[in-house]
């Protein structure tokens, strides 16, 4: 009996434990960057320092998992561009990535890193330009180091779906190109999408993913005809068209998804595409764009790391933060 109400006490002990670390995982926490060291600050509001080596730190953010932060450090120009860091949640380092190390007869194409973002919890992607039109994105491994995958864009820079595992963007008009020459593409993981090849289209939104990342569309309005066009590709059944009934030339045209609906909408005119990939036509009023779930405790973090001198702040909260993932965008 003395036995089993041990073996019964040990259970509810290891429950109580395992319940612990849960709401350990998921509580609202806040790091932030001040004296060029990192701290990070709990919902409780005790703060506890991270780093003590007081070089320069920008574009500070959690992964999705709260588990690891990833930083850009001031490395020496003449050994490398950036130093990517990336430490556990307690400080205890993970990895340091140098960023287009500098080698002999071997300039780098990017000339700045202007983003970080994490795909996933294991990979981050960094954006840089190349020129004034052009940006290059590279994702690396956090735990190896290694470049994994990269991309060039030439209209802003490619767009990830949620869950990391396949980017979209423009390509085909290259910076200093003339015009004419120019011949702008959607792609899909590196690969064309649309149009065919030798067909002029101008694109008039960024490329919208669904939100499980298995579809993405985005507008295109062919410069011959003026048709206006939705473009969906799905990673299961490839790449559909659906003819828009708009005559006007460049018209404004927002997209985005709801659940598992795409819709489309004008200044005066609203549709909704469903799995049956029908154009319904819809009220103004019902094609609103979903606002991002929010958390109380984020501006009360905010507010007190900013009181103690934070230059630069990252929240992460498992329960209520948004499913989207924060891109740091340098102000640099």
């Amino acid at each position: 009996m003395r036995l089993r109400r041990k073996y019964l006490l040990s259970f509810y002990v290891l429950m109580f434990l395992a319940c612990a670390a849960l709401a350990a995982e998921t509580h609202p926490k806040l790091a932030f960057v001040r004296d060029n060291n990192i701290f990070v600050m709990q919902a409780t509001g005790a703060v506890k320092r991270l780093t003590s080596d007081g070089v320069f730190k920008i574009m500070l953010a959690w992964s999705p998992d709260g588990t690891k932060l990833a930083f850009l450090e001031h490395v020496d120009q003449r050994i490398a561009l950036d130093n990517l860091v990336v430490i556990a949640e307690d400080g205890a380092p993970v990895n340091q990535i140098l960023i287009q190390p500098i080698e002999p007869n071997s300039p780098g194409t990017v000339r700045w890193v202007d983003t970080l973002q994490w795909i996933g919890n294991e990979k981050i992607a960094l954006g840089g330009s190349v020129n004034p039109s052009t940006s290059e994105v590279v994702i690396f491994d956090v735990r190896s180091g290694k470049e994994v995958d990269e991309t060039d864009a030439d209209d802003g820079e490619p767009v990830f779906s949620l869950d990391g595992s396949h980017f979209a963007g423009y390509s085909g008009s290259p910076h200093f190109t003339p015009e004419e020459m120019c011949e702008p593409e959607f792609d899909v993981d590196n690969k064309r999408i649309y149009p065919a090849p030798g067909v002029r289209v101008d694109f008039l939104a960024d490329p919208e993913w669904s939100d499980d990342g298995s579809r993405v569309a985005t507008v295109a309005q062919s410069e011959k005809r003026g048709e206006v066009t939705i473009v969906l590709w799905r990673a299961d059944h490839g790449v559909s068209t659906i003819l828009l009934p708009l005559s006007a030339s460049y018209p404004q045209v927002e997209i985005f998804w709801n659940s598992d609906t795409l819709f489309v909408k004008t200044a005066d005119q609203a549709w909704k595409i469903g799995d049956s990939k029908r154009l319904v036509s819809v009220p103004i009023a019902e094609a609103v764009k979903p606002a991002p779930p929010t958390c109380s405790e984020q501006k009360v973090l905010e507010g007190q790391a900013r009181l103690q001198g934070a230059d630069e702040v990252d929240f992460w909260c498992g329960d209520c933060q948004p499913p989207i993932r924060t891109e740091k965008v340098s102000t640099n």
